[in-house]
């Protein structure tokens, strides 16, 4: 049985990869900060402990195969059903140029669902 199965990921070292910043939210309750590029990346900044430093936690990557433009809106909101919420109690909201909302898991950086 073939799979089209595709487990993205990056490694860096102290700096992440070049990121054209265009939009930024801060969670201060999660003492996160995203921000999303103008391809369309976003990246998952953790804020150090007793420090005003973040580091770089997760680059998440919209879509592997085609360009999901600009990204245009996000925000942090509760799970909102079981399926979703065993992932993370909070997912990440996206809504790129091709007019779909993704959800990412906060703990792992997975794309868990896309809008049609």
């Amino acid at each position: 049985m073939a799979s089209n199965l595709q487990i993205p990921y990056i490694l860096w070292n102290k700096v992440p990869p070049s990121h054209d910043v265009a939009i930024m939210s801060y969670i201060e309750h999660l003492q996160i900060l995203i921000s999303g590029s103008s391809s369309g990346n976003l990246v998952i900044w953790r804020r150090k402990k007793d420090s005003d430093e973040f580091n770089p936690r997760l680059y998440l990557t919209p879509s592997l195969s085609q360009s999901a433009g600009s990204l245009i809106g996000l925000t942090i909101a509760q799970s909102p059903n079981e399926e979703i919420s065993a992932c993370s109690k909070y997912v990440l909201v996206s809504l790129h140029q091709d007019l779909r909302f993704r959800l990412w898991s906060l703990d792992d950086g997975r794309c868990v669902s896309i809008s049609s």
